[in-house]
């Protein structure tokens, strides 16, 4: 349930942060009823309103076009200005719209900077309405320098969504680590566990895992003065199994030996380790790593989707 659980919440950031991509788009009718005529105040109808990359316009599109029911797709973030090119239409009339389109990216591209010595440039071409022959006329001055802008904004989209999907899928690397005391060798005699513990970092929710033939040795808890000693403590607290689990399950110095003959005193088979605190989450179980597979793939699919 917890893996569920966790699954549900990544899930949910993760639509948090791409809702916006998957926003359908707004068509918008230039000038509404009145469509796109002379003597009409476009500025006005176009200043409550939000333009984004994807929405559409009504008539006016990227070029010149006469078919009187011209349709364009804002493709690009940034200032787009469009004019009428027959005769004083647009001097005259008042026949021009421009508009400022906002990137849906996480990154958002501001193109309205009066500033900026193209922006007023281009801003000239629209006020002395110039720039072509046909009917609906859009200035297209700054194609090269939008589509080095939304270049831009897709990048940092693409980090963002990677940045969301190592978050999400962090505790895949954080799961905890089994030991197997002595590797290879298990738990037995004349075996430096020390040298084999110290380039090891132990947490809490870890495990360890005495390997042994059964009855040829086994595991005991012990203290400090007990390790020292050797002193085997009660019997039934002994582990005796032949592949002994034992979880960490707080911080601090841990002591194990074996309780068979002189095994500790004279073979050297004890182990002391230290545990840190900060431990990661719990193994996992085929469970929790089918639920992570599942959801790196849901990851994979929507940056996917993001990116075409």
């Amino acid at each position: 349930m917890a893996v569920f659980n966790h699954i549900v919440v990544a899930l949910a950031i993760l639509a948090v942060a791409l809702l916006p991509a998957t926003t359908i788009a707004t068509d918008y009718v230039v000038g509404d009823g009145s469509g796109w005529t002379i003597d009409y105040d476009y500025q006005a109808w176009a200043s409550n309103k939000a333009f984004k990359v994807g929405d559409n316009l009504v008539p006016p599109p990227n070029k010149a076009h006469t078919s009187g029911h011209d349709i364009i797709s804002l493709s690009t973030p940034g200032k787009m200005w469009f004019l009428c090119g027959i005769e004083e239409h647009c001097s005259e009339y008042n026949q021009k719209l421009a508009v400022n389109v906002k990137a849906y990216q996480l990154m958002m591209i501001d193109g309205d900077d009066d500033d900026d010595k193209d922006n007023d440039d281009c801003a000239i071409s629209i006020e002395t309405c110039g720039g072509g022959n046909g009917v609906f006329v859009a200035t297209d001055q700054f194609q090269e320098k939008e589509e080095k802008e939304i270049l831009m904004a897709n990048f940092s989209h693409i980090v963002a969504v990677l940045a969301i999907s190592v978050l999400v899928l962090l505790p895949v690397t954080t799961l905890a680590t089994e030991f197997v005391v002595g590797d290879s060798s298990g738990w037995t005699t004349n075996f430096d566990y020390q040298t084999w513990a110290k380039d090891k970092v132990f947490y809490v929710g870890d495990k360890l895992v005495f390997n042994y033939p059964k009855g040829s040795h086994n595991v005991y808890k012990v203290n400090a003065t007990a390790f020292a000693s050797c002193t085997v403590p009660d019997p039934s607290t002994g582990l005796t199994s032949g592949n002994d689990v034992v979880t960490l399950i707080a911080p601090g110095k841990k002591w194990y030996i074996c309780g068979v003959g002189n095994h500790c005193s004279a073979l050297n088979q004890k182990l002391v380790i230290n545990v840190e605190g900060g431990a990661p989450a719990p193994a996992p179980s085929s469970a929790t790593k089918s639920g992570y597979q599942i959801l790196m793939g849901i990851v994979v699919v929507l940056a996917l989707i993001i990116l075409v």
